[in-house]
């Protein structure tokens, strides 16, 4: 399947397009926030998926048992907590944005965002993602398929 995620190179170009959004967002809307929460927090939002998805021959799959269980958001917390988290505000902050990136409870987020720098980081992840998924459409017309995308 064709996603933002998958394929090699995909989590590390979407990472990129995120920190870019967020980077346009400072620069264009009245924010308060604070960059270094913000940039890191893009930087790290979906590092847990290195442990969702594998690769089996050419084929890029998330169904193993750890995107079942752990999950990306939750896995990413652990992990920038294990490398830098010394539970300061800021570590605090960044680990706030990672697990409520996806907005809700039922998109998979085990937290709301509360911050300025949250909501900026899931509008942003979001952006990118429905972009890709108009994309991800448009390559299937072009090949022919018929199927209503409304």
């Amino acid at each position: 399947p064709e996603n933002h995620h998958y394929g090699d190179g995909g989590l590390l170009q979407h990472t990129a397009e995120v920190v870019r959004l967020c980077e346009m967002t400072l620069k264009t809307l009245p924010c308060k926030a604070n960059p270094r929460i913000l940039f890191t927090s893009a930087i790290w939002h979906d590092y847990g998926k290195i442990w969702d998805y594998q690769k089996n021959g050419d084929v890029w799959s998330k169904s193993n048992n750890h995107a079942r269980t752990i999950h990306h958001i939750s896995r990413g917390a652990m992990e920038y907590h294990a490398a830098w988290g010394a539970d300061t505000e800021f570590d605090n902050a960044v680990i706030h944005c990672i697990l409520s990136h996806h907005g809700r409870r039922e998109w998979g987020s085990p937290v709301a965002p509360l911050s300025e720098e949250a909501w900026i980081l899931h509008l942003c992840d979001n952006l990118s993602a429905r972009i890709n998924d108009c994309h991800k459409v448009d390559r299937l017309k072009v090949k022919g398929d018929s199927r209503s995308y409304t």
